[in-house]
């Protein structure tokens, strides 16, 4: 009887060693898998920052330089039609520049909440997993309890007595 308990104790405390150890194996793969995740997306951010910092700044060039191209032939033309013109262009241009900001602008946004909804929706979903983990544990619990009372009434119904109370 005696070695049966000690039988039963020892599984029990085997059982709880490897939920312990799965439980930690499995929270350290979950954080690195997210922690992997969180760095891919800051690199992706960074270079995507860059990206648009380096178009800015050749776009940024590129209209300098062509505003004082444009003020150079400003001063040696004569004729008030192709200076009109010219302004014409220009500002279409200008206009052409704006609404390339504006959808590159927006195509970022749209990307970035892209990616904040995913974030989120991974986050849920180790949130979901870690309630269902401690709902297992306990059910785990319950039912060892449940199995150690059974077999306290079963020898206390063959007319043993104990006074140890019923442990999980």
């Amino acid at each position: 009887e005696e070695e049966y308990i000690t039988q039963v104790s020892e599984m029990k405390k085997q059982h709880q060693r490897e939920q312990r150890e799965a439980s930690k194996a499995w929270v350290e793969k979950e954080r690195d898998a997210w922690q992997s995740q969180q760095r891919e997306a800051i690199q992706v951010q960074r270079k995507k920052m860059n990206s648009l910092a380096v178009e800015h700044k050749r776009l940024r060039d590129g209209i300098l330089r062509t505003k004082q191209e444009e003020i150079q032939r400003l001063k040696t033309e004569k004729d008030k039609k192709e200076e009109n013109k010219k302004k014409v262009a220009e500002l279409e241009h200008e206009k052409q520049a704006e609404a390339f900001y504006q959808e590159k602008e927006q195509t970022r946004k749209a990307k970035q909440e892209k990616d904040e909804a995913k974030l989120q929706e991974k986050r849920e979903l180790v949130e979901k997993l870690k309630q269902e983990r401690a709902a297992a544990r306990q059910k785990v619990r319950d039912d060892r309890l449940q199995f150690l009372a059974s077999v306290k009434r079963s020898n206390l119904s063959q007319g043993e007595v104990s006074d140890r109370p019923i442990t999980a």
